[in-house]
C-alpha cells in the first residue's frame, strides 16, 4: 500500500518538532534520542508480534480442523459400518481399550 501525502506531512512535522526541541532543550537530547528510538522500535515490534500471532492462529486453526476431520471420519466410519458394530458387544470394546498399551 503506497504511503499517502499525509504520512510524509506528519513525518515532516515530527522532524520539525524534534529539531525545535533539540535547540530549546539541549540537555534533553539523550532522552529525546531514546524516546524516538523507542517509538520507532515499537512500530516494528508491534507489527512483528502481530504477524507471529497471526501465524500461530493459522497453524492452530489448521491443526484444529485436521483433528476435527479425523474425528468426523471416525464417526462416519462407525455410522456407515454400523451393521458390523452392532455385532460387537460393548464389553469386548472396553476390554480391547483396557488392554491397549500407553503410548
Amino acid at each position: 500500500m503506497p504511503c499517502s501525502g499525509g504520512f510524509y506531512h506528519r513525518v515532516a512535522l515530527l522532524h520539525s518538532l524534534l529539531a525545535s526541541l533539540y535547540l530549546i532543550a539541549p540537555k534533553l537530547n539523550n532522552r529525546l534520542d531514546s524516546s524516538m528510538t523507542l517509538a520507532l522500535i515499537l512500530l516494528v515490534a508491534t507489527t512483528t508480534i502481530e504477524r507471529a500471532f497471526s501465524t500461530m492462529n493459522i497453524i492452530k486453526n489448521r491443526l484444529h480442523n485436521q483433528i476435527e476431520d479425523l474425528w468426523m471420519n471416525d464417526c462416519l466410519v462407525t455410522y456407515i459400518e454400523k451393521y458390523i458394530f452392532k455385532t460387537i458387544k460393548c464389553e469386548e470394546i472396553m476390554q480391547r481399550f483396557q488392554n491397549m498399551k500407553n503410548r
